[in-house]
């Protein structure tokens, strides 16, 4: 065994002690200090929970490219989603509410980040409150304003090249390698590696596995720290495969040769495992400040792990939900990014971050994930996400619903009291019929559906009814709706906007108003 994994396993030995003793998540505690309204923070429960301390930003809907391997870009192309990028004033009003104690901001949007059109402005901001970037892009958008940018960072940038030379050009379509290539290595030769760092992260799926030596090659000959190879997870509508057992088990072992012969020139893993069998040749910056070091017990895969994994919690299944923050494109919080689709508050405020952050429902969720834990999951992203990534972990447990088939609701999430909910990502089901998942917790007969400003009907429509007829008649079923367009319309290009609205005589009366009407009626 050599010295770079003795030195790394009784790094983790003693990181492990930390954390099942507490003294990690104290130490983590002192962050919020940092933030100017530190005392409420600390008043609603910050002296015995620590804050966040890595995020991913979502700034855009937009891409570029159109990748089999992209759920994402599937996904809005298929429903007609709206693209957008994150308003800058909303950007500015979640630094201010999450920066201050942040370590490490991501921008690893549903598009591309760099696409953003004040990307300068956004990294110059995120590098103001002394936050590690971290910057997931497909490595063809890096102009020249770009990159002068870049070098102003710390950080990492992650690069999604799945291929190098013309298998890129075949797998990422919209790419071409001859005019991504050198202004890659342009921005690879300008950056400063005790900096900003910089990794390759390849989905291997049956098409682009055989390309693993090549991306180790281009990645090692031009100076990247490390190659982060995953599993590619199938999506829908996609004729990408996921490679067979014995095909992983081909290239991990060409991979391990291979690093061999290159005496462990780069740092290579394969799901968040190691591949290196050695200490790694890899040049180390100093790259920790005093938010990194108060965070050093935090530092874990930010997804399901089984607890003999690397660099797993000895105490949670998954401790996304104690860490990090998944925002949304307008300031909305999900516990992870494989939750977007529930909302569990908003990062534009401290008022309004605090609600979320020490508020039950992310108690009942972090509660869920501790090892030994029993009863559903009441995220029902959470059941999915463990079985992919630790099968074994969740001992058959089933997450919650929420479509009225739930027994037990003791550990249910409370969902937010919501006016008016813009319905997106509608999918058009068959004759004049589409069809969208709502989110849960919605009451069926609190909510009308709308076309811009015209109310749709009749409601509780008949399936067939729907479909043959039309006429802006829907149904709520489950956590679907099932509707129709008041002309028949094709929902996803007519341009116009769909939302469920809370009827008037479901509105929460102001207390104010109340009062009012009451002493009217008392005279």
């Amino acid at each position: 065994m050599s010295f770079g994994t003795v030195r790394d396993n009784g790094f983790e030995a003693i990181l492990g002690w930390l954390i099942r003793n507490g003294f990690s998540d104290k130490l983590a505690t002192r962050l919020w200090k940092f933030h100017p309204d530190a005392d409420y923070f600390l008043q609603c429960g910050g002296n015995r929970l620590p804050p966040p301390m890595f995020c991913n930003l979502a700034l855009t809907n937009k891409c570029n490219l159109r990748c089999e391997i992209c759920g994402s870009q599937k996904y809005l192309d298929e429903t007609g989603v709206l693209r957008s990028h994150m308003e800058l004033s909303t950007f500015h009003a979640v630094a201010a509410t999450i920066f201050p104690f942040m370590v490490e901001v991501e921008l690893n949007s549903q598009g591309d980040p760099l696409l953003h059109p004040q990307i300068e402005t956004i990294l110059d901001t995120i590098a103001a409150h002394r936050c590690d970037v971290k910057v997931q892009t497909n490595g063809t958008l890096f102009t020249d304003r770009v990159i002068d940018a870049f070098m102003r960072q710390r950080g990492k940038v992650m690069l999604s090249l799945d291929a190098v030379g013309p298998k890129f050009d075949e797998v990422r379509h919209g790419g071409e390698w001859a005019k991504a290539e050198p202004q890659l290595v342009k921005f690879l030769q300008r950056r400063d590696p005790t900096r900003l760092r910089v990794g390759v992260y390849p989905t291997l799926t049956r098409r682009t596995i055989s390309e693993v030596i090549n991306v180790l090659q281009w990645s090692a000959d031009q100076g990247v720290e490390e190659v982060a190879f995953h599993r590619y997870s199938p999506i829908q509508n996609s004729f990408e495969e996921e490679p067979l057992p014995e095909e992983l088990e081909k290239a991990k072992q060409e991979i391990q040769i291979w690093l061999k012969h290159r005496r462990n020139v780069i740092r290579v893993s394969l799901d968040g495992n190691p591949l290196n069998t050695g200490s790694v040749r890899v040049k180390r910056g100093a790259h920790w400040n005093l938010k990194r070091a108060l965070s050093i017990g935090q530092h874990r895969m930010m997804f399901p792990r089984a607890p003999e994994m690397y660099r797993a919690d000895p105490l949670r299944i998954c401790v996304a939900p104690s860490y990090y923050l998944e925002i949304g494109l307008d300031g909305q919080i999900g516990a992870c990014c494989r939750a977007q689709d529930i909302v569990l508050g908003y990062a534009t405020s401290t008022r309004n971050f605090a609600d979320a952050w020490f508020g039950r429902n992310y108690d009942k969720i972090r509660k869920s994930l501790r090892r030994h834990a029993t009863g559903p999951l009441p995220l029902p992203n959470c059941e999915g996400c463990i079985k992919f990534y630790a099968p074994n972990s969740a001992d058959g447990r089933k997450a919650l619903r929420y479509d009225g088939s739930d027994t037990d609701l003791t550990d249910a999430l409370t969902w937010l009291e919501q006016d008016e909910i813009k319905l997106e990502f509608i999918q058009r089901e068959s004759g004049y019929c589409h069809v969208v998942v709502i989110p849960p917790g919605i009451e069926d007969k609190q909510y009308e559906l709308w076309e811009n400003t015209t109310r749709l009907g009749p409601k509780d429509s008949q399936h067939d009814d729907i479909r043959q007829y039309g006429k802006g008649s829907y149904s709520i079923w489950g956590r679907n709706l099932y509707f129709s367009t008041s002309d028949n319309t094709d929902a996803r290009r007519n341009e116009r906007f769909y939302t469920l609205r809370r009827r008037k005589s479901e509105l929460i009366m102001p207390a104010a108003i109340a009062r009012e009407e009451s002493s009217i009626t008392s005279v």
